[in-house]
């Protein structure tokens, strides 16, 4: 093993924990660490997004390296993926079962000179990394040295002049990538999966607004989100002067991701959805209290499906069919009552593409 690389086709969040974590491994190992930035992968969507594309690497990073080092091996020379078809790489999470429980010298001897370690997974997923490091105060040391672009480290400091980033309460509310999907995926994309995706990653606003009520914060709140609405729904709740957010600095799609998580890492708690890797990398990579809010499905639905784009009466209905469809697919084990209601509202839109969601032999006509 010559080199230890790191890939992720996914967002920021989860492409930065899975380099941190590479990162630690390489240097415990001695090797140098080099990272592939492919573009976002999933729904066809995201064929033409500039989010995350590795033509705009310069919005987030100062230059094509991922950490700033004085051992250079460290750096994390960032390669697009047309770079390495020679390199053989052997995916650890995939091969977990058999190079977990090594040493770091088997480590090193299993893979020999021949292939080379593929870091794709955020988290610790060699035994030895837990039991031989101190994870938490490596994983802050890395995130001291990622290689922030000028414009992103501005627009923190900024913020930083406005709130107190140290005792601010953060909030994360995704909202744009998961409604261009609602918005723009094709119908296909939805019915496999796509909208069980959306509705298991999807936080309704309440669900936020009591999680900053019952902790009785009284201080700065940070919202980082995609969304203007979000913020001034926030800001018409707690006060103007108590909500900060990137919202309204001039910045690309990419930078206010990259400045969206390195603000979310300097406060003292995170309120994340129920599932995010962006949020749990900042808390992670900081010691943040972090509290994933509530599943809240109905109201899920409820705000989703307002935001659907009104112009196409036909596909409003087909959509709305596939999110109550996937809903009752969701809670049919824990909850067959609610399941069946979802379903009664997925077959009144559209009788077919509901069946298809759920797994159903169509109706007759």
């Amino acid at each position: 093993m010559k080199a230890v690389y790191t890939a992720r086709g996914d967002g920021l969040g989860t492409r930065m924990l899975s380099a941190l974590y590479a990162r630690i491994l390489a240097e415990h190992l001695g090797l140098p660490l080099k990272v592939i930035w492919a573009p976002l992968g999933g729904a066809s969507i995201y064929a033409d997004y500039g989010l995350m594309h590795p033509d705009f690497l310069l919005d987030i990073f100062a230059d094509r390296t991922l950490f700033r080092d004085t051992n250079p091996g460290l750096r994390g020379v960032i390669l697009r993926s047309d770079a390495i078809a020679d390199v053989r790489l052997r995916s650890l999470y995939h091969s977990i079962y058999q190079l977990a429980g090594l040493s770091a010298d088997e480590l090193l001897d299993a893979l020999g000179e021949s292939e080379d370690l593929l870091y794709d997974f955020p988290g610790p997923l060699i035994t030895f990394m837990s039991s031989d490091i101190d994870l938490g105060s490596a994983l802050t040391a890395a995130w001291s040295k990622v290689n922030w672009s000028a414009a992103v480290l501005e627009a923190v400091g900024r913020i930083g002049r406005r709130i107190d980033l140290p005792t601010c309460t953060a909030v994360h509310v995704r909202r744009g990538d998961i409604l261009d999907v609602v918005n723009r995926a094709d119908l296909e994309h939805l019915v496999n999966d796509g909208m069980v995706q959306v509705l298991q990653r999807y936080t309704p606003l309440a669900g936020f607004f009591r999680q900053i009520d019952a902790s009785r914060q009284l201080g700065d709140i940070l919202v980082c989100t995609e969304d203007a609405d979000v913020v001034q729904r926030f800001a018409d709740r707690y006060g103007r002067a108590r909500v900060a957010s990137s919202i309204g600095l001039d910045l690309t799609e990419n930078q206010r991701a990259a400045t969206d998580l390195l603000l979310l890492s300097k406060a003292r708690q995170i309120f994340a959805p129920s599932v995010s890797f962006f949020s749990h990398c900042a808390a992670a990579v900081s010691g943040a209290r972090l509290t994933n809010t509530g599943w809240g499905l109905a109201a899920s639905l409820d705000e989703i499906l307002a935001l659907v784009d009104r112009r196409d009466a036909t596909r409003v209905r087909q959509v709305s069919a596939i999110a109550y469809a996937a809903a009752s697919r969701l809670v049919a084990a824990q909850d067959p009552s609610l399941a069946s209601q979802f379903r009664s509202q997925a077959l009144h839109f559209d009788a077919g593409l509901s069946a298809r969601v759920m797994g159903e032999h169509a109706p007759a006509a």
